[in-house]
């Protein structure tokens, strides 16, 4: 398998392990919390990092799990882990995000998104 393909596989597996990660819970209950998604979405857009700072690191090692060679098959390169937390963090965002929006939804406020 050429680098480029094991790489792409790599950010895949990672966006579906940040995608897993998002606790789906129904976390906004209040009508406050319209403030709060729309500051959740505009903090993801503009990268604040008290937003950002709401996903972990996948491999920073604080976590107990699998290891980097039982996710990957083989100890893996830099750039594999790269990749990985890269689409670890686009997966853990799109799940904070969808969540965001489908609570401005639920309380009639999409619009302001």
């Amino acid at each position: 398998m050429n680098k480029s393909k094991w790489y792409e596989i790599a950010r895949q597996r990672g966006e579906n392990d940040g995608l897993d990660a998002f606790p789906r819970t129904d976390w906004m209950k209040a009508d406050e919390c319209i403030d709060l998604a729309l500051r959740t979405l505009r903090g993801i857009e503009a990268g604040d990092p008290e937003i950002m700072d709401l996903c972990r690191d996948p491999l920073s090692g604080e976590w107990a799990g699998e290891s980097l060679k039982e996710i990957f098959g083989r100890v893996p390169s830099e750039q594999t882990m790269t990749n990985y937390e890269i689409g670890y963090r686009d997966g853990f965002f799109a799940a904070l995000a969808s969540c965001a929006k489908g609570e401005l939804t639920r309380w009639g406020k999409a619009n302001l998104s």
